[in-house]
């Protein structure tokens, strides 16, 4: 599976202010002297847009759609090979969603989650199964396609300032989302939020065991697969 394009520079980036904007309610909490930096190495109308911005943006719960159980159930359709012309945009508001509560969870307040870059790898991938093949296999391809992508960043798309422990963090996010969209889905909807804080737990003591398994895409999909039924 061949990585996604990675731009040369982060100024390359071509990234909707939807995409920025959804980090803006997490990074608040962070001193001015914090954000300079990461503000200055963007297209630079985007920086000066943000900082003009900044007064308001403590108004904003959200610059995303949040995720609805058709759109959960719509994407764990895509795991299991069907195909859709809408499942990619169901799963950058499914990822979004579930990335957010879970490094919120975690008490991250710097990784900020691109939709739209979440919604091309997403759509780049063919989970087609073959002979052995379960969704397992798929979430395990998707996980290591979303790492590569870095969808989830200091500055998405690229592996600026990513350091170890924002890589284990990150991981961390995405074994819980794995998990989750692997489990059973539960009869009430309104539960899912509760069944995506466990699977952040579990995945938040499994690092020992996670670390091993992303050796290879089968040790990956073999740890997804123990672990998803034990949710």
């Amino acid at each position: 599976m061949a990585a996604p394009h990675l731009p040369k520079q982060a100024s390359d980036l071509r990234l909707p202010l939807r995409d920025l904007m959804r980090g803006a309610r997490r990074t608040l909490s962070l001193p001015e002297a914090a954000l300079k930096p990461a503000l200055g190495i963007l297209p630079g109308p985007v920086g000066d847009i943000l900082h003009r911005m900044s007064g308001l943006l403590p108004d904003f719960e959200s610059a995303g759609q949040p995720a609805s159980r058709a759109d959960i159930d719509l994407v764990c359709q895509g795991l299991a090979g069907v195909k859709g012309r809408n499942i990619s945009r169901a799963f950058a508001r499914v990822l979004a969603h579930g990335m957010e509560r879970v490094l919120d969870q975690s008490g991250d307040t710097t990784l900020l989650i691109s939709e739209t870059l979440a919604a091309i790898a997403f759509g780049a991938l063919r989970f087609d199964q073959g002979a052995g093949d379960d969704v397992a296999d798929a979430a395990a391809q998707l996980w290591l396609a979303l790492d590569a992508g870095h969808v989830i960043g200091v500055v998405p798309g690229t592996p600026i300032a990513i350091n170890a422990a924002d890589s284990a963090r990150i991981h961390s996010a995405l074994h819980a989302l794995v998990l989750w969209l692997l489990t059973e889905r539960p009869d009430d909807p309104s539960q899912e939020d509760d069944i995506l804080a466990l699977c952040a737990a579990f995945a938040s003591v499994t690092e020992a065991e996670r670390s091993a398994a992303l050796a290879t895409p089968e040790t990956l999909a073999q740890m997804v697969r123990q672990h998803a039924v034990m949710i």
